[in-house]
């Protein structure tokens, strides 16, 4: 590998673990600074209520909005006319995949998905 190549991965991850960390302190931190809102679901998928503060609102507030979409899409299928044909495939496929290679926990697998795209991609793009 080019010394180039490997010096922009370098930078690449970098950011990404930067950018990540940044993420997961403003989840922590936004549960104090906003009033709580009531927890939206979608159709074959409940909304997890964000507790009180805590550890576990790093990673719980990811779980709102599309993203629930796309849980219940990995975990259920897509179902007619519940508004699920609006999102695209590949994204809940490779939930479903992971999910299944970790014994069945969808958000689980849905973060690493998600983390592997991107710093893959920003290796890709920027190295």
């Amino acid at each position: 590998m080019k010394p180039e190549t490997r010096e922009g991965i370098r930078y690449s991850l970098t950011v990404f673990l930067a950018v990540r960390l940044g993420l997961l302190v403003l989840g922590l931190v936004a549960v104090e600074l906003f009033p709580p809102l009531k927890p939206v679901s979608v159709p074959g998928w409940r909304a997890q209520p964000l507790p009180d503060p805590g550890w576990q609102n790093a990673f719980t507030s990811f779980e709102r909005f599309d993203a629930l979409w796309f849980l219940r899409i990995a975990s259920g299928g897509y179902r007619v006319g519940d508004g699920s044909a609006a999102f695209f495939p590949l994204y809940p496929l490779a939930i479903r995949a992971v999910s299944w290679a970790m014994g069945g926990h969808p958000f689980a697998a849905a973060l690493l998905v998600s983390n592997a795209s991107i710093a893959g991609a920003l290796c890709v793009l920027y190295a």
